[in-house]
């Protein structure tokens, strides 16, 4: 297989940074480059990746808190080789996943390659996705539809490679020249970088596919427990940054992509992620109590 860089960047958490490297090293075959880009990084977590990880991977670490479209486009600047990953430190990859990814690549020419992502109890996050727009009253509504999204897998599936709308940002394989002519990342933008960047690559005539035989898993915390995540994953899930980054998608393509404020209830839910107490003194024992106090109130919601 030909040389691959990985690139690996974290979304809203720093603390499961080193499951994930863990993972690329023991599931990916040679040869390949790894980097990690991080900005804001707690300086103990950077002593101890680059402790751990000194002689698999190359660092750039930035003072201050990056997106990760941010991270990404400041990649294609490091990138050597011709095709690169770019990996959420939140996603863990299994046995077999690049292989079938740089395959479907080679056999199909695509700019961009999407793999199925599973998230809790093995349920499908998304499967590759499709972008849907509705026009009523003048104005243009988009909104993303993740093929199979919550369907529980149980064995194998009859999933083939396809062709897809858009690929979701948290594991992708991309074709280096493509994007660094394109630039398909946008700064602004803290979320709806699948979006963005697949209406960029569409724009330009690119193809991007889904690919079933490479399989890796999204992990999620109902409640983080890290206090070194807290800050970060507040200042990522900003309400008044997400609200700017809707308006200048708006701006960018025409489309309203929170008509009514109908995403703020998923903001809202992801905002919890950080309980009552952390969110005031972000710590250990705030975690504590913000577990206690999740654990009570899904015992009460439950009922006798």
């Amino acid at each position: 297989m030909e040389p691959v860089t990985i690139v690996v960047m974290p979304r809203d958490k720093f603390s499961v940074m080193e499951r994930c490297l863990d993972d690329i090293l023991k599931n990916t075959p040679e040869p390949f480059e790894l980097w990690v880009l991080s900005g804001g990084t707690p300086e103990a977590a950077k002593k101890r990746w680059q402790e751990r990880y000194a002689s698999r991977a190359k660092f750039t670490f930035f003072p201050e808190y990056r997106n990760g479209a941010d991270l990404r486009d400041h990649a294609l600047d490091l990138l050597s080789t011709k095709l690169a990953v770019f990996v959420d430190n939140d996603v863990y990859v299994r046995p077999g996943w690049l292989e079938a990814l740089v395959r479907c690549q080679r056999e199909t020419g695509a700019a961009m390659v999407t793999p199925l992502i599973l998230d809790r109890d093995e349920r499908i996050h998304t499967a590759g996705g499709d972008f849907i727009l509705m026009k009523k009253n003048g104005t243009t509504y988009a909104s993303m539809e993740l093929r199979y999204q919550h369907h529980r897998v149980l064995g194998a599936l009859n999933l083939t490679r396809r062709e897809t709308d858009l690929c979701e940002i948290h594991c992708t394989l991309v074709d280096v020249a493509v994007l660094k002519k394109i630039r398909p990342y946008d700064k602004s933008l803290r979320e709806f970088q699948e979006m963005d960047s697949s209406l960029s690559l569409s724009k330009n005539g690119c193809r991007m596919m889904f690919e079933p035989e490479s399989v890796v898993y999204l992990f999620y915390e109902d409640k983080l427990t890290d206090p070194q995540d807290m800050r970060f994953h507040m200042w990522k899930w900003d309400m008044r940054a997400m609200h700017e980054g809707f308006d200048h998608f708006k701006k960018k393509w025409g489309y309203d992509i929170n008509p009514n404020n109908s995403f703020d209830k998923y903001l809202r839910a992801v905002n919890r992620r950080v309980g009552f107490f952390s969110r005031r003194w972000p710590s250990a024992a705030s975690a504590k109590l913000d577990q206690i106090g999740h654990r009570i109130g899904k015992r009460s919601w439950a009922g006798p």
